[in-house]
């Protein structure tokens, strides 16, 4: 018996050698000299699973290119040679296991099954960053995701564009595929959905659009607020809603209000969202948003200190997409300036042009801190200093008490800014100046705050 299965081994690893090496000298035709050293050259067969040539590669980048640029040469080389049922996968060198191979291939049919529903690969909930401001949110999408057509069906997520509404849908969308690969789940915006609707109502193909939409286990339709007035298509979303409820169906809508702030939508659509859970996703918080940074950073692959850091999550607040979008824009910057520190002072540079629309609206303590005083001629040193005269105590209490207000800094951060000071000094700044602002002499420096924090906002 072991004699059969060596020679069995031998006859399977003579097949794997003599198919490579015609595979390879074919290559070798198609290729200029150069080409096939630098790629091919050190590329070795390691086995055939599943009808798949596994390969392995010396280089990272060498396995980037040929699966990428050459992949279509290397398939028709083995269509050429006999072997089109073969597709091929290559390894960096000594990284190929059958447990990794497994992994992969289900990775890759999750992949396909995304791209077949619709989907982003990198909006899973693994890639979601949770903060006070979505966790309600995130809470009923995940029991969504986890009991489809049972949890809170239908489920109805709404907040400004950039917030991550778009991300947790989609979110429901990987983890049911990933737990039951047999689901049949489709996202959309609603804008596609009124598209295909035109366009079967034009070719005569209402009944396959019917299917497209009806058969189906989650349905996810993004952008809700589109359907205002377009009468024909929230009939017809209706009904398809309908449909897919009474089935027990999963049912998830995203829009940019609340289903009663969608003034043109028919009240009956309008009820059917409120008859499941309604949740929504605020701006994010200070620290949420530098956890966010520092996600994206980790999945870009690139170190950057928590302070650059910290710098862009104070200057971009508005929405999570504007705020990733400023981390790579640094990170552009950066890569230009090979030479120099990526440093606060380089995340400004970088960001000058960026900001420059919003500026009026970027609110940090530095700039309370200049318009404060200006206003009290005082200079940012003596307010970060040990000094304690009233005329350079109060103005720091002032800038401290406006810090609080108008930006989402904790007391600790504010205080360090001040000179070191700890929280409780701060705290005791925001509760004296709120004091004030009711005493006597309130109404002057009520005037005197509302100045400030207008010239603070650029008004």
């Amino acid at each position: 018996m072991e004699n059969v299965s060596d020679a069995s081994s031998q006859a399977a690893d003579l097949d794997l050698q003599q198919i490579f090496d015609q595979m390879i000298a074919l290559i070798k035709t198609k290729l200029t000299d150069i080409t096939y050293n630098t790629w091919f050259k050190t590329l070795k067969p390691i086995t055939i699973d599943n009808n798949i040539l596994i390969l392995e590669s010396v280089s990272p980048i060498g396995r980037k290119i040929i699966e990428s640029r050459y992949r279509e040469n290397v398939l028709q080389s083995l269509k050429e040679i006999g072997h089109g049922e073969l597709n091929f996968k290559v390894y960096d060198q000594g990284t190929y296991t059958e447990q990794a191979a497994k992994k992969l291939e289900k990775e890759e049919l999750n992949i396909e099954l995304a791209k077949k529903s619709g989907l982003n690969v990198k909006y899973t909930f693994d890639n979601f960053i949770q903060g006070p401001n979505n966790q309600l949110a995130f809470a009923a999408a995940l029991a969504v995701a986890e009991m489809p057509g049972q949890a809170y069906n239908p489920l109805y997520i709404w907040g400004n564009p950039g917030l991550g509404k778009t991300h947790l849908m989609q979110a429901i969308a990987h983890h049911v595929l990933d737990t039951d690969p047999s689901k049949k789940v489709l996202y959309v915006t609603s804008e596609t959905f009124t598209n295909e609707l035109i366009t079967s109502i034009s070719h005569h193909t209402n009944e396959e659009f019917r299917r497209k939409y009806r058969d189906i286990d989650v349905l996810l339709i993004d952008d809700i607020q589109f359907l205002e007035s377009k009468q024909g298509t929230q009939m017809e979303f209706f009904n398809t809603f309908n449909a897919l409820y009474e089935n027990n169906k999963q049912i998830v809508i995203a829009g940019d209000r609340r289903p009663e702030e969608i003034k043109t939508l028919e009240e009956r659509i309008r009820s059917r969202f409120k008859s499941g859970m309604v949740a929504d996703i605020k701006p994010p918080d200070y620290e949420t948003r530098v956890a966010i940074l520092q996600k994206k950073a980790e999945n870009n692959g690139i170190s950057i200190d928590m302070s650059v850091l910290g710098y862009i999550a104070t200057v971009v607040s508005s929405n999570i997409r504007e705020l990733e979008g400023a981390l790579t824009r640094v990170q552009a910057f950066a890569k230009l300036y090979p030479n120099r520190k990526l440093d606060i002072a380089l995340a400004q540079e970088a960001l000058k042009d960026f900001l420059a629309g919003d500026a009026v609206t970027v609110i940090t303590v530095p700039r309370i801190t200049s318009v404060v005083c200006e206003r009290y001629n005082v200079t940012v040193s003596d307010l970060q200093s040990k000094k304690k005269p009233k005329e350079i105590a109060y103005p720091r209490q002032i800038a401290m008490y406006l810090s609080r207000k108008l930006t989402e800094e904790p007391l600790d951060r504010i205080g360090s800014y001040f000179g070191g000071r700890d929280h409780t000094t701060v705290a005791y700044a925001v509760s004296k100046i709120s004091d004030d602002l009711k005493g006597r002499d309130g109404d002057e420096l009520r005037r005197s705050i509302e100045d400030m924090e207008r010239r603070i906002k650029g008004e």
